[in-house]
């Protein structure tokens, strides 16, 4: 039986282990998933963390912290009162001495104890308006910002896990 050069290249090729037609997946064939593979990874992973977790929380009420204390801090070096102003359909705390504000992210809602309505309110001796401010995520979440009426400090506590009735 006489063969042709192909039948000797294919039968050749076939020894070495290169794989024919029919022999399984091809390069472009692997890299085609690889590439569906990391698109639907990376559409899932920035919704899975949009919701924030613990620790985002966490950094949210100690910015909110830090906005109220430097408040408080302003009304005992300058002898006046200073509000800092709680919004709670935009989720904005505001700064009564300064520029600073810490809006919260889409998904986090904010709830004030009815005395901090008007906002916290810092005098110049040292006392303040008593009252929480509660930071939530999507998962119900929170971490709870309460301020000490006799000296004003602004004290944040821990996160815990709310269920929905």
């Amino acid at each position: 039986m006489i063969r042709s050069r192909a039948d000797h290249a294919i039968r050749g090729q076939a020894v070495a282990g290169i794989r024919t037609a029919n022999g399984g997946y091809v390069l472009i064939e692997l890299m085609l998933a690889l590439v569906i593979v990391s698109l639907l990874a990376g559409l899932a992973l920035p919704r899975a963390s949009a919701t924030g977790g613990v620790s985002e929380l966490r950094s949210i009420a100690a910015r909110i912290a830090v906005l109220l204390r430097a408040d408080r801090n302003a009304a005992l070096r300058g002898g006046q009162p200073v509000v800092s102003q709680l919004d709670r359909q935009s989720g904005a705390v505001r700064s009564g001495s300064g520029a600073n504000t810490v809006v919260l992210p889409p998904h986090y809602r904010m709830l004030v104890s009815d005395r901090l309505a008007g906002g916290v309110r810092f005098d110049p001796d040292g006392q303040a308006t008593v009252g929480d401010i509660a930071i939530l995520n999507a998962r119900e979440q929170r971490v709870v910002l309460r301020i000490d009426p006799v000296s004003a400090a602004v004290y944040v506590q821990g996160s815990e896990a709310r269920h929905a009735p």
